[in-house]
């Protein structure tokens, strides 16, 4: 575990070591981010770690391969695994499923194999892309049917970590904004400096999801990380069922830019290799036995992602 490791402190708790896989991405680094102040945590990144996450050690390590994230595991010894490392990238996925594959279901599996055999909880994020985006608000019973490569090996993640791991929660995350910790610009943090420049933004308005703000992700997940009890699917998506045009229209007005600077095009002209499931909105039916706290609304939480004052 020496190559490619970044500092941490000696911190330690009682309730044991946490891994999270994919740290330096997006997700990841907030859910780093949050254990970190509490926990001994670690994280893994495939090319570079995250400067600013404090309290936390980096290790590069790729899931893909197996031993190599088995050696980390045994060295570690964690009592949680959030594994947010993926492929997320719809164009390269659907252009190259053999390495979408490999990294969103082999790297899954590894995960999950190596989690079972030092009896560690695995928290598997997944997406509500698994769907076929023929309906409104999916929950946690409804069938998955994906309908693109992105999503089909994320489904077939979710079915490779429940046969290699018992005690096991799956995450489907919908859309998820907020800042980027990673020294990139998250797509949200993208329309706002464009809006903030009195630029055009095109934006789907045929799409419709419910978008998370990423801080609910990284205050439940803490939450549940450690409860045993909370196994199988779990949906988590924000309160409302809105399009990324209308996310964008939030934007606007809390920026006090012009509405009309969002334009709203159609996803089908959006350059995709494959289509795009249109409504893949999410209801949870199983959160509130753990969960009371209500998810934020795009306001509310857009409001925090720009430090601007409390809105409802």
């Amino acid at each position: 575990m020496q190559a490619g490791r970044t500092g941490m402190g000696n911190k330690k708790t009682h309730a044991g070591p946490v891994l999270v896989t994919g740290g330096s991405g997006f997700i990841g680094a907030h859910l780093v981010s949050a254990f970190a102040g509490g926990f001994e945590t670690y994280y893994t990144f495939l090319s570079r770690p995250v400067r600013d996450l404090a309290g936390a050690e980096g290790v590069q390590v790729d899931v893909v391969d197996g031993s190599a994230i088995a050696k980390l595991i045994d060295a570690i010894h964690p009592r949680v695994i959030l594994h947010a490392a993926a492929l997320p990238d719809f164009n390269r996925c659907a252009s190259n499923p053999n390495e979408a594959r490999k990294v969103n279901v082999e790297g899954s599996e590894n995960v999950a194999q190596c989690a079972a055999r030092v009896s560690a909880r695995l928290v598997l994020l997944s997406t509500d892309l698994v769907f076929p985006g023929t309906s409104s608000f999916y929950t946690e019973y409804d069938t998955p049917a994906p309908c693109c490569a992105y999503g089909t090996t994320k489904l077939a993640a979710e079915r490779a970590a429940s046969r290699a791991c018992e005690n096991l929660l799956i995450a489907r995350l919908s859309l998820t904004y907020g800042r980027n910790l990673t020294g990139s610009k998250s797509h949200v943090e993208g329309v706002a400096e464009r809006l903030r420049e009195g630029q055009q933004v095109l934006l789907f308005d045929d799409e419709y999801r419910t978008p998370i703000y990423v801080g609910d992700v990284a205050k439940v997940l803490l939450e549940l990380a450690f409860r045993d009890d909370a196994r199988g699917v779990l949906h988590l998506g924000g309160p409302q069922r809105v399009s990324r045009y209308e996310l964008g229209t939030v934007i606007a007005r809390l920026l006090s830019s012009p509405e009309d600077l969002v334009v709203p095009i159609s996803s089908d002209n959006g350059g995709f290799l494959e289509p795009r499931p249109k409504d893949c909105s999410l209801q949870s039916v199983r959160l509130s036995a753990w969960w009371q706290a209500p998810m934020a609304s795009p306001v509310v939480g857009l409001s925090a992602m720009f430090a601007l004052p409390g809105r409802t």
